[in-house]
């Protein structure tokens, strides 16, 4: 090739310098993925680029042969075929948090665990987030059309594939040991046992304040109904929430508030619960949590949940309210006497 003049040569070779660099950047966002660790890929996705980054890590994922969104997968490796407990989180529009939730799953002491994300209808990153994780084996991630908590953790819970079910909010985390120490106290106990819960700690994201929250033994179902609340985190016994058929929509609000609550009542009825006197869970406030947002509607759900769960067990108590710090307690008494239950 000849070259009459330098501006003929200086432009070949400054065309060559481009054509270069355009190989060096395809072959790099080709592998970029890959070589990221999830965490990595989860960071990125709360920083300014998430908007960015989540949806390019979306479409390629979307085209890799290993992947496949709706978690059919034809092996599973040796930690996903160990698992006793999957972590189900159902999450709407949670992408400020969502990849902290995650990642506290895979900071647990026990790695032999599943987890399985249900995307109910965001409307903002969350579901590009949460596919961001796909690539470790141990997660799955379904899709359900914005119908409330209701459907999409009875869409989880059909696909659970584990004897336990540890919930977790797409806004809150668990702590290094929760996998690990709830399910070593569940396997020790009988099947009469459904649920075993522990403390937690309640962060408040306004003021920076944190809070230690205990639970206590809870000698009989009515000790349930007067339980204050949240127990979290709650890991349950699968065979008992399907025996009973999980999460409800039959109350005032269509299984749209406060259904892990309304669960328990449920699960008293015929099965006993047991405490563990550790810290083994993160619970954030915010000021956009949905009890904070519907106090009134909660308020509302608890004292239908009450009453109709001593009316299906033709209880000899009627259930007296009062509020303390805005929070709703109860007290039974006994229909006949004025004395109150134990």
């Amino acid at each position: 090739m000849r070259f009459d003049n330098f501006d003929g040569l200086f432009s070949f070779f400054l065309l060559l310098l481009f054509v270069a660099l355009a190989i060096c950047r395809s072959f790099c966002l080709k592998f970029s993925v890959q070589a990221r660790p999830p965490t990595e890929i989860g960071l990125l996705a709360r920083s300014g680029m998430g908007a960015r980054v989540t949806r390019r890590v979306h479409r390629r994922l979307l085209r890799s042969g290993d992947v496949n969104l709706r978690g059919q997968r034809a092996t599973l490796p040796h930690w996903a075929q160990r698992a006793k407990t999957t972590v189900l989180m159902a999450a709407f529009n949670e992408e400020r948090f969502i990849a902290r939730a995650i990642e506290s799953v895979f900071r647990q002491t026990e790695q032999a665990f599943r987890l399985l994300i249900v995307d109910d209808g965001s409307s903002d990153h969350t579901f590009e987030i949460s596919s961001s994780y796909l690539k470790d084996s141990r997660v799955r991630l379904l899709r359900e059309r914005h119908r409330g908590p209701w459907a999409a953790l009875q869409k989880g819970l059909h696909s659970v594939e584990t004897p336990y079910l540890l919930r977790l909010d797409g806004d809150d985390e668990l702590l290094p040991s929760a996998i690990e120490g709830l399910q070593e106290v569940i396997e020790q106990l009988s099947p009469p046992v459904a649920l075993v819960y522990a403390n937690h700690i309640l962060v408040d994201e306004q003021t920076g304040t944190r809070e230690i929250r205990r639970g206590h033994f809870l000698r009989s179902r009515y000790d349930v109904l007067c339980f204050a609340g949240p127990m979290a985190p709650r890991l349950y016994r699968v065979s008992a929430l399907r025996a009973l058929g999980g999460w409800s929509r039959d109350d005032p609000y269509g299984g749209r508030f406060m259904e892990d609550r309304l669960l328990e009542f449920k699960l008293a009825g015929r099965f006993s619960f047991h405490w563990l006197d550790r810290q083994l869970y993160l619970r954030r406030f915010h000021g956009g949590n949905q009890s904070a947002v519907d106090m009134r509607k909660y308020a509302r759900l608890k004292k239908w949940g009450i009453r109709k769960a001593l009316k299906d067990w033709d209880a000899p108590y009627c259930a007296i309210f009062h509020s303390v710090n805005s929070r709703l307690h109860v007290k039974l008494q006994c229909k006949k006497t004025s004395r109150t239950s134990p």
